[in-house]
Formats: C-alpha cells, sequence, structure tokens
C-alpha cells in the first residue's frame, strides 16, 4: 500500500491504480484511466515492445507490465512507475537534472514485486561497451540533417571525418550504430547514455528520430 499523504504524486498513483477512488472520494473516472493507459503508438527506441499512451508509457519490464513517465528539467527529474497488477508504484525525484537513479528503482521493484530472476541485457548503461556496426558513407548521408519537434527540441546529425555525430547547439557527441535503425550516443549536456532509433518510412528514407 502507498501511503504518502503530503505528495501530489502518490495521491495519483493511489487513485490510479484503486479505480480512480482517493480517501474515500472517486477523483478519477475508471474510463479515464483506460484512455490514459490504452497504447497509442509505439516507442522504439525507449523500450521492447513499449508504445505510448496518452502521458504514459506501456511496457513490460523483467515479466511485469509498467505504466509510468519520467522526464526533467534543469535542476529537478523525476521518474514514476507503476505496476497495477501488483499496487505498487516507485517514484524517484531529484534535484538534479539526469539523474535517474536506474539501480535504486530496479532495487525496489525486486525488493516487492516477483519480477523475472534475469535482467535483460540488451540496454548497456555504458555506451564504450555496447557493439557497433559500420557505417558507410551512403548512409552516413542518409542519416544527416536536422531533426525537429519543438523550437526548444531539435537536434542535429552530422557526418564528419568518417564519423556521425548527435548535435544539440554547439555540443555534439559521437554517435554509434548499434542495431538495425538503432543507435547510441552520451546526451551532449548531462552526459547520460541514451539511445535513439531512426524510424524508416514507405519508401526506406528516415521519416522521424525517435530518442
Amino acid at each position: 500500500m502507498l501511503r504518502n499523504d503530503e505528495n501530489i504524486t502518490s495521491k495519483f498513483a493511489i487513485a490510479f491504480m484503486n479505480e480512480g477512488e482517493l480517501e474515500g472520494k472517486k477523483v478519477l473516472s475508471p474510463s479515464l484511466i483506460r484512455e490514459l493507459s490504452t497504447p497509442r503508438t509505439p516507442v522504439p527506441s525507449g523500450y521492447d515492445n513499449g508504445s505510448y499512451g496518452y502521458g504514459l508509457y506501456l511496457y513490460e519490464h523483467r515479466g511485469v507490465d509498467v505504466v509510468g513517465h519520467k522526464g526533467g528539467l534543469e535542476g529537478f527529474t523525476c521518474q514514476f512507475l507503476m505496476v497495477p497488477e501488483h499496487l505498487f508504484a516507485v517514484i524517484v525525484m531529484t534535484n538534479t537534472y539526469g539523474s535517474e537513479l536506474h539501480e535504486s528503482i530496479e532495487q525496489a521493484m525486486e525488493l516487492f514485486l516477483p519480477l523475472d530472476t534475469e535482467t535483460p541485457a540488451d540496454r548497456p548503461e555504458d555506451t564504450e561497451t555496447v557493439a557497433s556496426f559500420p557505417i558507410s558513407e551512403e548512409e552516413m548521408a542518409s542519416y544527416e540533417g536536422s531533426y525537429f519537434n519543438t523550437p526548444n527540441l531539435s537536434l542535429e546529425l552530422v557526418g564528419k571525418d568518417g564519423q556521425i555525430f548527435l548535435k544539440l547547439g554547439e555540443l555534439e557527441t559521437p554517435v554509434k550504430k548499434v542495431g538495425e535503425h538503432r543507435f547510441a550516443t552520451y546526451h551532449p549536456l548531462t552526459q547520460q547514455p541514451v539511445e535513439f532509433v531512426l524510424v524508416p518510412g514507405e519508401d526506406g528514407k528516415t521519416a522521424y528520430l525517435c530518442i
């Protein structure tokens, strides 16, 4: 059972996993909960077989179905994960951007959930240890360009000296190809390891970047 009356995030988790009820009152409708947690689109860069609903990521982790969201701004990061089947949630907040404390979250889940014994090893935290695939000059040229979401969220892929780089403003980090359409690098600002996928369209050319 979750107990933290001072935290609005934990209150949302309690209501979400209690058919919308909180402290004896109906605060969320069951239909809203279903809408929020219905898969809408795949998320190829973040999770194997993962999807995005309305504001929530939906994916399987070591045999349990996880619903949650993570994000941050300068000076703040929040990880919010729920496993509704087991009435479990873990909420981690830090006052540093990009500090996600994956090991602490994993340990909390291991204490309270019937997780599969082995952790998937296809998402190494250290991109230096990931096997890479060669990128031809022609392939590199097809990846180059600006990828735009909002004025505050855009980046570039640039090729130089036989290497492709992810560029954010004046900062850049080298990129490895680690699978078909899948790449690994470090975030230019936080130096946290990240993966992204260049999703091809029907014509085989890159349609968008998912990071």
